[in-house]
């Protein structure tokens, strides 16, 4: 799916902002992992909670576009 589509579309946009916010604190979490190896196994973690978040924020959006293409 069209990331851009949903980050201009109204009623996905707070996703979107939320999915944005999500990647950065992935490569927060990636360079700490990278940069600190004893920090290396909380940031696997964390990066896979993320990974989580950010898959579930994306299915929220493609639902609502979804029941927007149905009613239409």
């Amino acid at each position: 799916m069209d990331l851009s589509a949903l980050r201009t579309n109204p009623k996905t946009q707070y996703l979107m902002l939320e999915y944005d916010r999500l990647e950065a604190k992935l490569r927060d979490a990636q360079t700490l992992g990278e940069s600190d190896p004893t920090m290396a196994e909380l940031a696997a973690q964390e990066m896979a909670d993320l990974e989580k978040m950010k898959a579930e924020i994306l299915d929220q959006a493609q639902a609502i576009v979804a029941k927007d293409s149905e009613v239409a």
